[in-house]
């Protein structure tokens, strides 16, 4: 009997006990009883600040006046930070130790304008895309601009031009000079052999461009049938002479133009070292030079080494636009190209990561944020 009335009494208590947990349980949203279990796999708890290695690549990162780091892929691992909770310290390392650095441990992450390759799939893990962007080619503009029309009038193809159409009037001057000295040598022959020979050489030029001042003109029959003779040479030279130099400044414009639409296997690439532009030309089976930044290897270009340089588009054409106003950037991609964060195989960092970057990349402020280090020129 006490055991009986000891049962029925726990049953009275624990009953409405019971009904009231249900009640609790039932009115929480759906997938909220596992909240605490996912936040706390998703975002794992970070005891040390985390190692991330970026590097100098505006306009994803580089460095301002005072020392700080910013740019895009900047800010936006700031932002994730901010939203996990978790601290951090910049590591500089340079694009050729980056992935090494990942793989043993030496940083927890990399950030900066990383592209997701499958020779680095192999060695880290990324993180989802945040930026689509692809390879292109940057070539010296030979078309337009006062710096590439000063390049053209200095090549050799105009130099030589000039150098003949010289000598010829030289040639011209000179027997009207044999003629004239001592039957004319007022205008001729007076002042010995230099002075006579560039008088000859002026009465050749003001002859061959008609203009012809009359301050000087042949009077023996020997001058006058070179003077003929060279009035008629001259409408065959000047009209030679306009032929080269166009020749020649639509040579130089054309070839660098040419630059663009030849394959990378016909060309002289320069790019970086140990990236993935380098991967792409050594595929392509151009004859590559590698630098160990991007201004070194837009100078080669600058300068005759190169043919063209291969890099990352929005990088390419930023490095152009501030320092290289010479060298034009191909709006054709070669490749596309995906940037995403780099870290350790089997790391807990990425499921959080990933949330992140997808809530982030759909919102407005990425938007803003892309226009405002690119404006309106990011295509992607």
């Amino acid at each position: 009997m006490l055991y009986r009335r000891l049962q029925a009494e726990i049953l009275r208590v624990m009953v409405p006990v019971l009904v009231l947990v249900g009640l609790v349980l039932a009115a929480m949203p759906a997938g909220a009883q596992t909240a605490t279990a996912r936040t706390a796999a998703e975002s794992p708890a970070v005891t040390a600040p985390l190692k991330v290695a970026v590097r100098q690549s505006p306009p994803f990162a580089s460095k301002n006046a005072d020392g700080e780091w910013q740019g895009l892929s900047v800010a936006l691992w700031q932002t994730m930070a901010q939203d996990l909770g978790w601290q951090y310290e910049w590591v500089e390392v340079p694009l050729a130790k980056t992935i090494a650095a990942v793989a043993d441990g030496t940083v927890d992450i990399a950030i900066t304008s990383l592209s997701i390759t499958a020779e680095r799939e192999a060695i880290v893990e990324f993180s989802h895309p945040y930026y689509i962007s692809g390879l292109a080619r940057g070539y010296r503009e030979g078309g337009s601009g006062w710096l590439a029309m000063l390049r053209a009038f200095v090549s050799m193809g105009f130099l030589s031009a000039v150098g003949s159409l010289l000598l010829v009037l030289l040639v011209a001057g000179a027997l009207v000079w044999l003629f004239e000295r001592k039957a004319n040598p007022e205008q001729f022959g007076g002042g010995g052999v230099a002075r006579g020979l560039g008088a000859g050489l002026w009465w050749s030029a003001v002859t061959m461009t008609t203009v012809g001042y009359g301050d000087k003109a042949p009077k023996t029959v020997g001058g006058r049938v070179v003077g003929l003779v060279w009035m008629f040479l001259s409408l065959i030279i000047v009209a030679s002479f306009t032929a080269a130099i166009a020749a020649s400044l639509t040579a130089n414009r054309l070839a660098n133009d040419g630059m663009r639409t030849k394959p990378i296997s016909a060309l002289v690439v320069a790019t970086v070292e140990q990236s993935s532009a380098a991967a792409y030309v050594r595929h392509q089976g151009g004859r590559m030079l590698t630098y160990p930044s991007l201004p070194e290897a837009i100078r080669a270009v600058e300068h005759g080494t190169a043919d063209v340089v291969v890099y990352d588009a929005p990088i390419l054409k930023y490095w152009t636009q501030q320092e290289f106003d010479d060298i034009a950037v191909d709006n054709t991609r070669l490749i596309r190209d995906d940037y995403g964060f780099a870290i350790a195989k089997d790391s807990a960092l990425r499921e959080p990561i990933n949330t992140e970057i997808l809530k982030i990349i759909g919102s407005s402020d990425w938007r803003a944020l892309k226009r405002q280090y690119f404006g309106n020129d990011d295509p992607f």
